[in-house]
């Protein structure tokens, strides 16, 4: 049987199951028919963007992406998320800011999105001014990893990304830690410059880091975290942490 006579879904089974964008690059070359359908749905899984790069080419691969993007990362970049990212489409699985001014009186307000990983790396630092970054977070109820490191940060509506696993904070400015971090069923690892300033009781029993500065100890319901975590010695750089 031609391959151009396979159902679409099988098609897309294929391209999944295939690993690089360079295999699917040449999966959309073999033949016309492909190459509409690629073109259609799209068929790039990962896409990186550097300040001084082709940004008509980006735009295109990130309108067009269909039903394989699963990573974005931007580097360089001031506010990508209001020059680079269109508000009314929903962020991809996996999406990075590294080098990038976050901060601003913008809200970032996009459609409800697969997102399970969130990484700002905002090197716009105290010494330049650096505001909060204020985020929809309803829009991410499947956020599993979120790795700040930012000049600030605003934690309304947060306590809705209930399926957070891995949370690393790091900021500038001195910020009392939300105590709803404590009641999140699915969390592995906290660790942040946030000062807690309550007695809690961490509900998660697969907690095996919880590097935090806090004003009283803290309990937990897991067996994996170590007593010194829960204790008042945490005086660690997070960002050595791998997570």
């Amino acid at each position: 049987m031609s391959l151009i006579r396979f159902p679409q879904d099988v098609l897309f089974l294929i391209w999944k199951m295939s690993k690089g964008d360079k295999i699917k690059c040449s999966l959309v070359l073999v033949c016309k028919e492909f190459r509409d359908i690629g073109f259609k749905f799209g068929w790039i899984r990962s896409i990186k963007f550097s300040q001084g790069e082709n940004l008509i080419n980006f735009s295109r691969f990130y309108s067009e992406h269909g039903k394989f993007l699963k990573r974005i990362r931007i580097s360089g970049v001031v506010e990508p998320h209001m020059s680079l990212l269109n508000s009314a489409l929903p962020w991809p699985k996996e999406i990075e800011f590294e080098r990038c001014y976050m901060g601003s009186d913008n809200y970032i307000n996009i459609p409800e999105s697969p997102t399970e990983r969130l990484v700002i790396r905002d090197l716009h630092r105290r010494s330049t001014g650096g505001t909060a970054f204020r985020m929809n977070w309803a829009s991410l109820p499947k956020l599993k990893v979120l790795d700040i490191y930012s000049p600030d940060i605003d934690f309304t509506g947060l306590e809705l990304c209930k399926n957070l696993e891995v949370v690393r904070i790091d900021l500038d400015r001195i910020r009392f830690l939300p105590s709803f971090f404590a009641d999140f069923p699915q969390l592995e690892v906290i660790a942040t410059t946030c000062v807690s300033v309550e007695r809690l009781h961490f509900l998660s029993k697969k907690l095996r880091i919880c590097m935090i500065p806090k004003k009283f100890p803290f309990t937990s319901d897991s067996l994996l975290v170590p007593r010194t975590h829960l204790g008042f010695d945490t005086g660690i750089n997070i960002q050595c942490l791998d997570i």
